[in-house]
């Protein structure tokens, strides 16, 4: 995967966590408002890995 693709699938996954995030604040049941912001959690561990491999490739 080129390092420009890493970037926008960071990208990607930040506005997904961003959403999943919205979605718990609005939830009232509590597992699944721990379940989305698990799912947030991933999401920005995800972004985290794919710009660290974006900016080693030469890209940011």
């Amino acid at each position: 995967m080129t390092s420009l693709k890493q970037v926008k699938r960071a990208a990607a996954a930040r506005n997904l966590a961003r959403m999943a995030r919205r979605l718990a604040n609005g939830q009232t049941v509590g597992s699944q408002r721990a379940d989305l912001m698990r799912y947030a959690d991933v999401l920005d561990e995800e972004a985290v890995i794919l710009e660290r491999r974006a900016q080693e490739a030469g890209t940011s």
